[in-house]
């Protein structure tokens, strides 16, 4: 039963996949203003002690319609969730960038406090961040992201889905720089027992292009807790 059920699961991600590639491809061929982008990340969620979690995850982005990558990061920290109604996690993420052609390295300590409600029929959480990023070629950004996602669990092949939509915008304290906003929808599911998949589609725009011709990502994130 546990091989059928994680088959069942290999086939809805690989279909997922698949039909997130032919929008990567539409998106290249569509757009001449907007950027194709193609997110990936993989999570470490261990525990530490009751309720305690050690973090440690590593993304790639890849941009010009995903031929290059153009950002990468390792990230770590510690998340304390004791409460099922607020989780508070002390992160650390150290990555490059890369802009005009030249990788330009960035360090960014940043706070996060979560307020989550769970029912049997929805999911609501608000994630508010304040992060410090430092820049090595360009002066440092206090900014404060809030993250908003609305999931209606489902059941699958006797496994737990969650469909969302979320929106996340990025205030910058300093006005000279440019805020953020991303609108992202897309399914979590568990592969099998304490690893998970979440596969997404988001448009991001930005204030700098007048909140027109937003890019196009398309992402998947893995997560595995032990």
């Amino acid at each position: 039963m546990a091989k059928r059920c994680l088959r069942g699961n290999i086939r809805l991600l690989f279909l997922v996949v698949v039909i997130f590639n032919y929008l990567i491809v539409s998106d290249s061929m569509a757009f001449t203003r907007n950027d194709a982008q193609l997110w990936t990340a993989v999570m470490l969620k261990m525990h530490m002690s009751y309720d305690n979690y050690l973090y440690l995850g590593r993304e790639f982005r890849f941009g010009n319609h995903c031929k290059e990558v153009i950002y990468r990061y390792t990230e770590g920290g510690v998340s304390f969730e004791k409460y099922e109604w607020v989780h508070i996690a002390m992160l650390y993420r150290y990555g490059t960038r890369k802009k005009d052609g030249v990788w330009e390295e960035e360090s960014t300590p940043h706070l996060n406090v979560t307020f989550i409600k769970r029912t049997d029929s929805i999911f609501l959480s608000t994630r508010n961040r304040i992060e410090y990023e430092m820049l090595r070629k360009t002066k440092d950004i206090w900014r404060y992201r809030n993250k908003i996602i609305i999931g209606i669990p489902m059941k699958w092949n006797k496994k737990e889905l969650r469909p969302y939509v979320a929106d996340e915008f990025f205030i910058d304290f300093d006005q000279d720089c440019h805020n953020i906003n991303q609108i992202s929808g897309g399914i979590r599911f568990e592969l099998v027992e304490n690893f998970l998949a979440d596969v997404f589609c988001l448009w991001q725009s930005r204030v700098d292009r007048n909140w027109e011709s937003p890019d196009h990502v398309v992402g998947m994130n893995l997560e595995l807790t032990f």
